[in-house]
């Protein structure tokens, strides 16, 4: 292993061990410990899937990439420094060199990572794969001695987004001199059965949603356009079509579906920004529902006084609160709070009354200490009053000040959600977009 790699390697650990807090390796990450191993990554080359995978192996990996991914200062760094193969960009499979470079690596029982997408058109094998199964019955035929080489399908998951450990998982390893074996096949053939086998096992990602949330997410996103497309042709006047009976696009249903395969955290990240449109969706409804029954609020009358006694009653509210924090905090350490759903018994609510009754007591005779005995009534009179005023804003605040403050930022709330329901929409449409442009791409 050259000193340039190991190097390397020890600087992107430094580096992933600051922004994740582990990386794990599950599944049968033994079997790519030794042995002749062609690692298959079942979606399109990443530079940061190259960095996580050198940094979590400690035997030396061999990479071939795109040419495309390799140009500039940092490409050719890292072809210097972890031997970073590219090959010719718009070629549909690594050839020639490639090919030639794989036949060393593995012939020298070394690790080799490709990338390739599992599947092509009509839901057979890709090109990409067929070459890849090519290359390893190649190499496992050309060998005097069989390698015992195998393929080992690699599922990443990175949630960069969210800052948690990077998982990279090992499917079931493929042995290529079982399909060397098949009776009356010639290579070609061979080649076609083992990438069939190498695009099933591709698509068995650990980490893609189950059929049932990805039936969820379909129809929260049908369900998030038809909310923006109804906010829209409501605003139109004399627009008359409804929005009931849209569905989504067979395009949109295949990019959820290839993203599950070869990206799943895209649509776990777009499964939370959802879920938050959602909650604040309900959010908002609820606060609806609480301001249209309170019938006192169409009252200019009470929703004035309500707004006076909120404000001027505010420091009285305070005063008495700072009066009764000794008491509240007594009462709480010694359990005699009510609790959510349990009524104080009579003895409860007797030991209470004469804990606050006793905090009056020591606060009166502090008062009555430092500023005197005329200062001391005045304080007796107002420590009782401003604790029953405590109790009568906790009511106001509870079924008047927070209707009148819903009620005054509900334009706002609506603006917000207007906002998360376009911002999720845009998400989905970039991402939509560059599918398109990678399918373009493709052809």
């Amino acid at each position: 292993m050259p000193l340039r790699y190991r190097v390397t390697r020890r600087l992107l650990r430094i580096w992933f061990a600051a922004v994740f807090r582990k990386i794990r390796l599950l599944g049968a990450e033994d079997e790519a410990a030794s042995g002749a191993t062609l690692l298959l990554v079942s979606h399109p080359p990443s530079i940061l899937d190259v960095l996580l995978l050198v940094a979590s192996f400690d035997r030396q990996l061999h990479c071939l990439i795109a040419a495309k991914m390799a140009s500039g200062l940092g490409g050719r760094f890292l072809s210097w420094s972890l031997g970073v193969m590219a090959y010719p960009c718009g070629a549909d499979a690594p050839g020639g060199a490639g090919i030639e470079a794989c036949r060393e690596w593995l012939e020298s029982r070394g690790t080799v990572v490709v990338f390739a997408n599992p599947e092509g058109e009509d839901g057979h094998p890709s090109e990409w794969l067929t070459s890849v199964a090519r290359i390893a019955l190649d190499v496992e035929s050309a060998s005097p001695a069989s390698l015992e080489s195998a393929v080992l399908p690699v599922h990443l998951l990175i949630p960069f987004a969210r800052f948690n450990e990077a998982l990279i998982h090992f499917g079931e390893p493929v042995f290529p001199q079982d399909f060397l074996a098949l009776p009356e096949s010639k290579l070609d053939q061979r080649a076609t059965e083992l990438a069939r086998v190498l695009s099933h096992v591709c698509h068995m990602n650990p980490f893609a949603l189950q059929q049932h949330d990805l039936a969820q997410l379909l129809a929260d996103l049908a369900e998030i356009l038809r909310s923006d497309l109804a906010d829209e042709w409501a605003s139109r006047p004399h627009w008359r079509q409804k929005v009931e009976g849209f569905t989504l696009s067979r395009f949109l249903t295949e990019w959820v579906a290839q993203t599950n395969r070869l990206d799943p955290d895209k649509l776990v990240t777009l499964r939370q920004a959802l879920n938050a449109c959602r909650e604040a969706r309900r959010r908002w409804s609820l606060e609806a529902i609480q301001i249209e029954k309170a019938t006192w609020t169409r009252s200019t009358l009470r929703r004035g006084l309500a707004w006076v006694e909120s404000a001027l009653g505010l420091p009285v509210a305070c005063y008495g609160f700072l009066n009764h924090v000794p008491a509240g905090l007594l009462v709480s350490v010694t359990g005699l709070r009510r609790k959510a759903g349990k009524q104080m018994r009579p003895r409860e609510w007797a030991s209470a009354t004469f804990l606050v009754l006793a905090c009056y007591a020591a606060a009166i005779s502090l008062v009555n200490h430092w500023f005197g005995r005329s200062t001391a009534g005045y304080y007796a009179v107002a420590l009782p009053a401003s604790g029953g005023y405590l109790w009568r804003y906790s009511w106001l605040w509870r079924h008047r000040t927070r209707v009148l403050l819903q009620d005054l930022f509900a334009p706002w709330a609506k603006s917000r959600l207007r906002r998360m329901r376009k911002e999720v929409i845009a998400r989905l449409g970039a991402a939509r977009n560059a599918y398109a442009s990678a399918l373009a791409a493709a052809q």
